[in-house]
Protein backbone atom coordinates (compact mmCIF):
# COMPACT_ATOMS: atom_id res chain seq x y z
CA UNK A 1 0.00 0.00 0.00
CA UNK A 2 1.22 3.49 -1.29
CA UNK A 3 2.46 5.52 1.91
CA UNK A 4 -0.16 8.27 3.35
CA UNK A 5 0.85 11.92 1.86
CA UNK A 6 -0.29 15.30 2.43
CA UNK A 7 0.80 16.20 -0.87
CA UNK A 8 -1.94 14.40 -3.14
CA UNK A 9 -0.40 12.17 -5.78
CA UNK A 10 -1.23 11.04 -9.11
CA UNK A 11 -3.37 8.24 -8.50
CA UNK A 12 -5.25 9.30 -5.47
CA UNK A 13 -8.63 11.10 -5.87
CA UNK A 14 -8.52 14.36 -6.76
CA UNK A 15 -9.82 16.76 -3.71
CA UNK A 16 -10.75 20.14 -4.42
CA UNK A 17 -11.63 23.53 -2.50
CA UNK A 18 -13.28 26.70 -2.99
CA UNK A 19 -13.03 30.01 -1.56
CA UNK A 20 -16.56 32.52 -0.96
CA UNK A 21 -15.21 35.84 -0.09
CA UNK A 22 -17.91 39.16 0.73
CA UNK A 23 -15.21 41.68 1.93
CA UNK A 24 -11.61 41.96 1.52
CA UNK A 25 -10.74 39.27 -0.12
CA UNK A 26 -6.48 38.93 0.65
CA UNK A 27 -7.70 36.03 3.18
CA UNK A 28 -9.43 34.17 0.81
CA UNK A 29 -6.63 34.29 -2.13
CA UNK A 30 -3.69 33.41 0.69
CA UNK A 31 -5.58 30.45 1.99
CA UNK A 32 -6.30 29.02 -1.53
CA UNK A 33 -2.74 29.61 -2.90
CA UNK A 34 -0.87 27.83 0.34
CA UNK A 35 -4.10 25.28 -0.02
CA UNK A 36 -3.27 24.16 -3.29
CA UNK A 37 0.72 24.77 -3.00
CA UNK A 38 0.93 22.42 0.43
CA UNK A 39 -1.89 19.58 -0.50
CA UNK A 40 -1.77 20.04 -4.19
CA UNK A 41 -5.41 19.98 -4.18
CA UNK A 42 -7.26 21.89 -7.42
CA UNK A 43 -9.59 25.22 -7.16
CA UNK A 44 -13.15 24.52 -7.88
CA UNK A 45 -13.84 27.53 -10.07
CA UNK A 46 -11.13 26.36 -12.47
CA UNK A 47 -13.76 23.96 -13.49
CA UNK A 48 -15.09 26.87 -15.48
CA UNK A 49 -13.80 28.00 -18.59
CA UNK A 50 -11.74 30.95 -18.44
CA UNK A 51 -13.42 34.10 -19.80
CA UNK A 52 -12.07 35.40 -23.75
CA UNK A 53 -12.23 38.73 -22.84
CA UNK A 54 -10.63 38.21 -19.25
CA UNK A 55 -7.77 35.19 -18.76
CA UNK A 56 -8.43 36.12 -14.98
CA UNK A 57 -11.84 35.53 -14.80
CA UNK A 58 -13.80 32.42 -15.39
CA UNK A 59 -17.26 31.88 -17.04
CA UNK A 60 -20.51 30.85 -15.35
CA UNK A 61 -23.16 30.03 -17.69
CA UNK A 62 -25.54 30.00 -15.11
CA UNK A 63 -24.96 33.07 -13.39
CA UNK A 64 -23.03 34.78 -15.94
CA UNK A 65 -22.76 37.94 -13.97
CA UNK A 66 -21.23 36.54 -10.74
CA UNK A 67 -17.66 37.44 -10.12
CA UNK A 68 -14.96 34.57 -10.04
CA UNK A 69 -11.92 35.97 -10.51
CA UNK A 70 -8.45 35.07 -10.18
CA UNK A 71 -6.81 38.05 -7.87
CA UNK A 72 -3.21 38.70 -6.52
CA UNK A 73 -2.13 39.89 -3.04
CA UNK A 74 0.63 40.84 -1.05
CA UNK A 75 1.06 40.14 2.83
CA UNK A 76 3.80 40.28 4.63
CA UNK A 77 6.68 40.17 1.74
CA UNK A 78 4.70 37.71 0.29
CA UNK A 79 2.69 37.25 -3.00
CA UNK A 80 -0.50 35.36 -3.36
CA UNK A 81 -2.89 34.70 -6.45
CA UNK A 82 -5.55 32.38 -6.66
CA UNK A 83 -9.38 32.49 -8.02
CA UNK A 84 -12.58 33.56 -5.80
CA UNK A 85 -15.60 33.41 -5.82
CA UNK A 86 -17.15 36.80 -4.76
CA UNK A 87 -21.01 37.39 -4.96
CA UNK A 88 -20.58 41.09 -3.72
CA UNK A 89 -18.02 41.97 -6.07
CA UNK A 90 -14.15 41.98 -5.37
CA UNK A 91 -13.34 42.85 -2.23
CA UNK A 92 -16.56 43.41 -1.35
CA UNK A 93 -17.14 46.40 -3.11
CA UNK A 94 -20.29 45.90 -5.32
CA UNK A 95 -19.30 48.00 -8.36
CA UNK A 96 -18.28 45.80 -11.25
CA UNK A 97 -19.38 46.97 -14.03
CA UNK A 98 -22.97 46.41 -15.12
CA UNK A 99 -22.86 44.55 -11.48
CA UNK A 100 -26.39 46.20 -9.62
CA UNK A 101 -28.06 45.97 -6.22
CA UNK A 102 -30.34 42.89 -7.93
CA UNK A 103 -27.66 41.17 -9.12
CA UNK A 104 -25.38 41.38 -6.14
CA UNK A 105 -29.19 39.88 -4.33
CA UNK A 106 -29.18 36.95 -6.93
CA UNK A 107 -25.89 36.03 -6.50
CA UNK A 108 -26.02 36.18 -2.72
CA UNK A 109 -29.40 33.94 -2.84
CA UNK A 110 -27.31 31.66 -5.34
CA UNK A 111 -25.01 31.21 -2.38
CA UNK A 112 -27.60 29.97 0.44
CA UNK A 113 -27.83 26.48 -1.19
CA UNK A 114 -24.48 26.45 -3.55
CA UNK A 115 -22.08 26.75 0.02
CA UNK A 116 -24.47 23.41 0.85
CA UNK A 117 -23.63 21.65 -2.02
CA UNK A 118 -20.50 23.32 -3.81
CA UNK A 119 -20.82 21.86 -7.78
CA UNK A 120 -19.21 22.61 -10.89
CA UNK A 121 -20.06 21.28 -14.06
CA UNK A 122 -16.99 21.82 -16.66
CA UNK A 123 -19.27 20.79 -19.57
CA UNK A 124 -21.21 23.27 -19.35
CA UNK A 125 -19.08 25.67 -17.63
CA UNK A 126 -21.94 26.75 -14.65
CA UNK A 127 -21.75 26.49 -10.73
CA UNK A 128 -24.86 24.67 -9.75
CA UNK A 129 -25.92 23.41 -6.11
CA UNK A 130 -27.28 19.85 -7.55
CA UNK A 131 -23.74 18.10 -7.06
CA UNK A 132 -23.61 18.19 -11.21
CA UNK A 133 -20.24 17.72 -12.17
CA UNK A 134 -17.39 18.12 -9.39
CA UNK A 135 -18.29 19.25 -5.54
CA UNK A 136 -15.93 20.54 -3.61
CA UNK A 137 -14.61 18.58 -0.70
CA UNK A 138 -13.54 22.18 1.18
CA UNK A 139 -15.18 25.59 1.64
CA UNK A 140 -13.91 28.67 2.55
CA UNK A 141 -15.90 31.63 3.72
CA UNK A 142 -14.83 34.93 4.43
CA UNK A 143 -17.17 37.23 5.74
CA UNK A 144 -18.47 38.99 8.47
CA UNK A 145 -20.74 37.12 10.79
CA UNK A 146 -23.27 37.42 13.82
CA UNK A 147 -23.78 35.27 16.87
CA UNK A 148 -27.42 34.53 15.49
CA UNK A 149 -25.50 32.06 12.38
CA UNK A 150 -26.11 34.98 9.13
CA UNK A 151 -23.10 36.03 7.39
CA UNK A 152 -22.69 38.91 4.80
CA UNK A 153 -20.56 41.54 3.40
CA UNK A 154 -18.90 45.14 3.60
CA UNK A 155 -21.97 47.02 3.86
CA UNK A 156 -24.35 45.83 2.36
CA UNK A 157 -26.42 44.88 5.45
CA UNK A 158 -29.86 45.29 3.66
CA UNK A 159 -31.98 42.16 4.33
CA UNK A 160 -31.69 39.98 0.83
CA UNK A 161 -27.67 40.53 0.60
CA UNK A 162 -26.52 38.52 3.27
CA UNK A 163 -24.39 35.47 1.76
CA UNK A 164 -25.79 32.94 4.17
CA UNK A 165 -28.73 32.81 7.11
CA UNK A 166 -28.01 29.60 8.90
CA UNK A 167 -31.48 29.68 10.80
CA UNK A 168 -33.35 30.25 7.27
CA UNK A 169 -31.11 27.25 6.16
CA UNK A 170 -31.90 24.76 9.28
CA UNK A 171 -35.58 25.52 9.67
CA UNK A 172 -35.98 24.91 5.71
CA UNK A 173 -34.64 21.14 6.75
CA UNK A 174 -31.74 21.80 4.06
CA UNK A 175 -28.04 20.44 5.05
CA UNK A 176 -24.54 20.08 3.62
CA UNK A 177 -24.27 17.18 0.93
CA UNK A 178 -21.11 16.95 -0.37
CA UNK A 179 -18.07 19.01 1.53
CA UNK A 180 -16.55 17.61 3.82
CA UNK A 181 -14.98 20.64 6.24
CA UNK A 182 -15.74 24.30 6.48
CA UNK A 183 -13.77 26.91 7.46
CA UNK A 184 -14.91 30.19 8.90
CA UNK A 185 -13.38 33.54 8.56
CA UNK A 186 -15.86 35.34 10.90
CA UNK A 187 -17.04 36.28 14.05
CA UNK A 188 -19.60 34.70 16.06
CA UNK A 189 -21.30 32.13 13.87
CA UNK A 190 -20.08 29.53 15.71
CA UNK A 191 -21.21 30.83 19.06
CA UNK A 192 -23.43 28.72 21.20
CA UNK A 193 -26.92 30.35 20.28
CA UNK A 194 -26.16 28.78 16.47
CA UNK A 195 -25.44 25.13 17.74
CA UNK A 196 -28.80 24.00 17.50
CA UNK A 197 -28.59 25.20 13.91
CA UNK A 198 -25.46 23.72 12.86
CA UNK A 199 -26.78 19.88 14.23
CA UNK A 200 -29.48 20.56 11.73
CA UNK A 201 -27.05 21.20 8.86
CA UNK A 202 -24.31 19.37 9.17
CA UNK A 203 -26.85 15.96 10.05
CA UNK A 204 -27.25 15.20 6.08
CA UNK A 205 -27.13 11.66 3.78
CA UNK A 206 -23.53 13.58 3.23
CA UNK A 207 -22.90 14.95 6.75
CA UNK A 208 -20.21 18.03 7.15
CA UNK A 209 -17.96 15.98 8.69
CA UNK A 210 -16.82 19.52 10.75
CA UNK A 211 -16.40 23.35 10.56
CA UNK A 212 -13.96 25.24 12.81
CA UNK A 213 -14.25 28.91 13.62
CA UNK A 214 -14.13 31.70 16.37
CA UNK A 215 -16.24 32.39 19.26
CA UNK A 216 -17.06 35.70 19.33
CA UNK A 217 -14.53 37.91 16.94
CA UNK A 218 -12.53 37.13 14.26
CA UNK A 219 -9.14 38.97 12.69
CA UNK A 220 -9.24 40.97 9.70
CA UNK A 221 -8.16 39.64 6.28
CA UNK A 222 -4.50 39.99 7.55
CA UNK A 223 -4.83 38.38 10.72
CA UNK A 224 -6.83 35.95 8.91
CA UNK A 225 -4.02 35.17 6.34
CA UNK A 226 -1.44 34.98 9.64
CA UNK A 227 -4.27 31.80 11.08
CA UNK A 228 -4.39 30.59 7.90
CA UNK A 229 -0.97 29.86 7.39
CA UNK A 230 -0.34 28.22 10.72
CA UNK A 231 -3.24 26.19 9.98
CA UNK A 232 -1.85 24.86 7.20
CA UNK A 233 2.01 24.40 8.05
CA UNK A 234 0.09 21.99 10.97
CA UNK A 235 -2.04 20.40 8.77
CA UNK A 236 1.42 19.78 6.47
CA UNK A 237 3.22 17.86 9.30
CA UNK A 238 0.23 15.75 10.33
CA UNK A 239 -1.78 17.48 13.14
CA UNK A 240 -5.53 17.11 13.10
CA UNK A 241 -8.05 19.61 11.49
CA UNK A 242 -8.78 20.12 15.07
CA UNK A 243 -5.57 20.37 16.73
CA UNK A 244 -4.23 22.33 13.55
CA UNK A 245 -7.26 25.26 13.81
CA UNK A 246 -6.57 24.89 17.81
CA UNK A 247 -3.43 26.13 17.59
CA UNK A 248 -3.23 28.54 14.99
CA UNK A 249 -6.18 30.57 16.73
CA UNK A 250 -4.61 29.79 20.01
CA UNK A 251 -0.88 31.68 18.57
CA UNK A 252 -2.55 34.84 17.20
CA UNK A 253 -5.43 35.54 19.03
CA UNK A 254 -5.94 33.82 22.16
CA UNK A 255 -6.44 30.40 23.50
CA UNK A 256 -10.21 31.35 24.15
CA UNK A 257 -11.21 32.10 20.78
CA UNK A 258 -11.00 29.16 18.73
CA UNK A 259 -13.98 26.85 18.15
CA UNK A 260 -14.44 23.76 16.49
CA UNK A 261 -17.81 21.51 15.84
CA UNK A 262 -17.14 18.21 14.27
CA UNK A 263 -18.17 14.49 14.01
CA UNK A 264 -17.29 12.65 16.79
CA UNK A 265 -15.38 10.35 14.17
CA UNK A 266 -14.32 13.55 12.19
CA UNK A 267 -11.99 14.42 15.31
CA UNK A 268 -9.30 12.90 14.23
CA UNK A 269 -8.84 13.75 10.72
CA UNK A 270 -5.77 14.91 9.07
CA UNK A 271 -4.98 15.74 5.08
CA UNK A 272 -3.07 12.77 4.63
CA UNK A 273 -6.14 10.63 5.45
CA UNK A 274 -8.47 12.60 3.32
CA UNK A 275 -6.01 12.13 0.13
CA UNK A 276 -6.01 8.70 0.58
CA UNK A 277 -9.78 8.39 1.29
CA UNK A 278 -9.41 6.27 4.61
CA UNK A 279 -11.75 8.61 6.92
CA UNK A 280 -14.08 7.07 9.02
CA UNK A 281 -17.48 7.01 8.02
CA UNK A 282 -19.84 9.23 9.38
CA UNK A 283 -22.87 7.29 10.29
CA UNK A 284 -26.72 8.02 10.95
CA UNK A 285 -26.87 9.42 14.45
CA UNK A 286 -23.36 10.54 14.65
CA UNK A 287 -22.45 12.81 17.97
CA UNK A 288 -21.25 16.24 16.68
CA UNK A 289 -18.96 17.21 19.43
CA UNK A 290 -17.96 20.89 20.30
CA UNK A 291 -14.10 21.46 21.00
CA UNK A 292 -12.88 25.18 22.61
CA UNK A 293 -10.95 26.30 25.54
CA UNK A 294 -13.81 25.21 28.22
CA UNK A 295 -14.14 21.65 26.30
CA UNK A 296 -10.76 20.97 25.03
CA UNK A 297 -11.45 16.99 25.03
CA UNK A 298 -15.00 17.78 23.25
CA UNK A 299 -18.35 17.77 24.53
CA UNK A 300 -21.72 16.78 22.82
CA UNK A 301 -23.83 19.26 21.02
CA UNK A 302 -27.16 19.35 22.57
CA UNK A 303 -30.00 21.70 20.91
CA UNK A 304 -30.49 23.69 24.21
CA UNK A 305 -34.15 26.19 24.12
CA UNK A 306 -34.38 29.62 25.69
CA UNK A 307 -35.14 29.49 29.37
CA UNK A 308 -38.14 31.77 28.33
CA UNK A 309 -39.43 33.52 26.36
CA UNK A 310 -38.67 37.48 25.22
CA UNK A 311 -39.24 38.74 21.34
CA UNK A 312 -39.98 41.86 19.54
CA UNK A 313 -43.11 41.66 17.55
CA UNK A 314 -44.15 44.67 14.54
CA UNK A 315 -48.34 45.22 14.62
CA UNK A 316 -49.45 41.36 14.87
CA UNK A 317 -45.49 40.24 13.51
CA UNK A 318 -43.65 38.23 16.29
CA UNK A 319 -39.93 39.17 15.05
CA UNK A 320 -37.88 35.84 14.87
CA UNK A 321 -34.65 34.61 13.69
CA UNK A 322 -36.59 33.44 10.12
CA UNK A 323 -38.39 36.33 9.58
CA UNK A 324 -36.28 39.32 11.34
CA UNK A 325 -34.06 39.81 7.47
CA UNK A 326 -37.48 40.79 5.90
CA UNK A 327 -37.74 44.41 5.50
CA UNK A 328 -41.07 44.61 6.71
CA UNK A 329 -40.02 43.80 9.77
CA UNK A 330 -37.12 46.11 10.06
CA UNK A 331 -38.08 49.02 12.68
CA UNK A 332 -37.79 52.31 11.43
CA UNK A 333 -37.61 55.99 13.60
CA UNK A 334 -39.26 58.98 11.82
CA UNK A 335 -39.03 60.39 8.36
CA UNK A 336 -40.27 63.59 7.55
CA UNK A 337 -43.53 63.62 8.99
CA UNK A 338 -43.95 60.25 9.14
CA UNK A 339 -44.11 58.89 12.54
CA UNK A 340 -41.22 56.09 13.75
CA UNK A 341 -42.56 52.48 13.57
CA UNK A 342 -44.65 51.32 16.60
CA UNK A 343 -43.08 48.19 18.39
CA UNK A 344 -43.47 45.67 21.43
CA UNK A 345 -41.02 43.77 23.42
CA UNK A 346 -42.94 40.61 25.17
CA UNK A 347 -41.99 38.71 28.34
CA UNK A 348 -43.44 35.42 29.13
CA UNK A 349 -42.67 33.45 32.78
CA UNK A 350 -40.18 30.48 32.71
CA UNK A 351 -42.21 26.83 32.09
CA UNK A 352 -43.65 25.18 33.99
CA UNK A 353 -45.22 28.65 35.75
CA UNK A 354 -48.14 30.28 33.20
CA UNK A 355 -48.54 33.39 35.06
CA UNK A 356 -45.71 35.70 36.88
CA UNK A 357 -45.85 36.75 41.12
CA UNK A 358 -46.56 40.17 41.71
CA UNK A 359 -43.79 42.48 42.46
CA UNK A 360 -41.51 40.39 40.27
CA UNK A 361 -38.87 43.06 38.79
CA UNK A 362 -38.27 42.59 34.59
CA UNK A 363 -35.25 44.17 33.31
CA UNK A 364 -34.90 44.22 29.25
CA UNK A 365 -31.41 45.59 28.39
CA UNK A 366 -31.04 46.82 24.81
CA UNK A 367 -28.08 45.56 23.45
CA UNK A 368 -26.28 46.33 19.81
CA UNK A 369 -24.99 43.17 18.02
CA UNK A 370 -23.26 41.61 21.13
CA UNK A 371 -22.92 42.93 24.72
CA UNK A 372 -19.07 43.81 24.13
CA UNK A 373 -19.50 45.87 21.17
CA UNK A 374 -18.54 49.02 21.16
CA UNK A 375 -21.56 51.27 20.88
CA UNK A 376 -23.52 53.51 23.25
CA UNK A 377 -27.00 52.38 23.73
CA UNK A 378 -29.32 55.46 24.58
CA UNK A 379 -33.12 54.16 25.59
CA UNK A 380 -34.50 56.84 26.15
CA UNK A 381 -32.90 58.51 22.82
CA UNK A 382 -34.08 55.54 20.46
CA UNK A 383 -37.59 54.93 21.66
CA UNK A 384 -40.39 56.49 24.01
CA UNK A 385 -42.38 54.18 26.17
CA UNK A 386 -45.92 55.20 24.82
CA UNK A 387 -47.50 52.29 27.34
CA UNK A 388 -47.19 48.50 29.12
CA UNK A 389 -49.03 45.89 30.41
CA UNK A 390 -48.92 43.59 33.71
CA UNK A 391 -46.31 46.03 35.08
CA UNK A 392 -45.73 49.47 36.35
CA UNK A 393 -44.29 51.77 34.17
CA UNK A 394 -40.63 51.62 33.40
CA UNK A 395 -37.83 53.36 34.81
CA UNK A 396 -34.68 53.33 33.04
CA UNK A 397 -31.02 52.43 33.64
CA UNK A 398 -27.59 51.23 33.32
CA UNK A 399 -26.89 47.70 33.41
CA UNK A 400 -24.35 45.86 30.37
CA UNK A 401 -21.00 47.07 31.45
CA UNK A 402 -19.46 44.98 28.87
CA UNK A 403 -20.29 47.76 26.80
CA UNK A 404 -16.75 49.23 26.72
CA UNK A 405 -18.16 51.61 24.73
CA UNK A 406 -20.28 53.45 27.57
CA UNK A 407 -17.67 54.97 29.84
CA UNK A 408 -17.39 57.47 32.76
CA UNK A 409 -19.20 58.02 35.81
CA UNK A 410 -22.54 58.96 34.18
CA UNK A 411 -23.30 55.81 32.14
CA UNK A 412 -26.37 55.92 29.53
CA UNK A 413 -29.31 54.12 30.11
CA UNK A 414 -29.61 51.23 28.57
CA UNK A 415 -32.35 49.04 30.11
CA UNK A 416 -35.51 49.10 31.75
CA UNK A 417 -36.84 47.88 34.55
CA UNK A 418 -40.78 47.17 34.82
CA UNK A 419 -42.67 46.00 38.44
CA UNK A 420 -45.39 43.30 37.82
CA UNK A 421 -48.64 43.61 38.86
CA UNK A 422 -51.24 41.47 39.51
CA UNK A 423 -50.24 37.83 37.62
CA UNK A 424 -50.12 38.35 34.41
CA UNK A 425 -49.44 35.54 31.36
CA UNK A 426 -46.93 37.76 30.11
CA UNK A 427 -45.53 41.45 30.76
CA UNK A 428 -45.41 43.73 27.01
CA UNK A 429 -43.82 46.95 26.81
CA UNK A 430 -44.85 49.03 23.56
CA UNK A 431 -42.33 51.61 22.32
CA UNK A 432 -42.42 54.64 19.23
CA UNK A 433 -39.18 54.41 17.52
CA UNK A 434 -37.39 57.75 18.18
CA UNK A 435 -33.85 58.04 16.39
CA UNK A 436 -31.25 55.64 15.63
CA UNK A 437 -28.53 57.63 13.87
CA UNK A 438 -26.45 57.27 16.91
CA UNK A 439 -25.68 53.57 15.79
CA UNK A 440 -22.78 52.52 13.81
CA UNK A 441 -24.35 50.67 10.85
CA UNK A 442 -28.11 49.69 9.95
CA UNK A 443 -29.70 46.39 9.61
CA UNK A 444 -27.94 45.06 12.72
CA UNK A 445 -29.13 43.25 15.41
CA UNK A 446 -30.89 44.97 18.82
CA UNK A 447 -31.21 42.07 21.09
CA UNK A 448 -32.86 41.78 24.12
CA UNK A 449 -31.07 40.75 27.82
CA UNK A 450 -34.13 39.82 29.95
CA UNK A 451 -33.24 39.22 33.82
CA UNK A 452 -37.58 37.99 34.49
CA UNK A 453 -36.71 37.97 37.79
CA UNK A 454 -35.01 34.47 38.67
CA UNK A 455 -33.31 34.07 35.26
CA UNK A 456 -30.89 36.59 33.14
CA UNK A 457 -30.49 35.76 29.52
CA UNK A 458 -29.15 37.34 26.32
CA UNK A 459 -31.40 36.18 23.56
CA UNK A 460 -29.88 35.95 20.30
CA UNK A 461 -31.76 33.77 17.96
CA UNK A 462 -35.54 35.00 18.38
CA UNK A 463 -35.17 37.87 20.39
CA UNK A 464 -33.40 40.45 17.96
CA UNK A 465 -34.48 43.16 15.68
CA UNK A 466 -32.94 45.12 12.92
CA UNK A 467 -33.29 48.28 13.09
CA UNK A 468 -33.15 51.32 9.78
Amino acid sequence: MAEKSVKLRADQTIRRYVGVDVTQSLDTVAFGHMWNAFFGWRNLALELKADPADAQRRVDSAHPKLPIKRLGRTHGGATFADTCVMPENVDGSGKDAGYTAADITASDDFMHTFILRPSADAATSALNDAGTGAVADLVYLSSHGLHSGEMFGNGLFDAGSWLFQLGIVASSGANFNGPGWLVLSNCGTLDAPTHQDWLTVMSGPTPLRGVVGFRETCPLEHGSVDIAAIFIDRLSKGATLLEAWKTAVSLKVSKTAWIVLCHDGAKGDTIADWNASTLKTIGPGSTIMRFDDTAASGTAVVATPDPFEAFWSKGATRITNLNMTDPANHINGPSGATPGDTVTITVKPPAPATTFTAGTVIAITVVYIRVDYDQKIDVNAMFKVTGQTGASAPTTSHTNNANPADKGPTKSPDTWSLTVTGTPAEVTLTLQCLDFSSLHEHSMPLRLQVNNGSTSFLFVRNGSVLQR
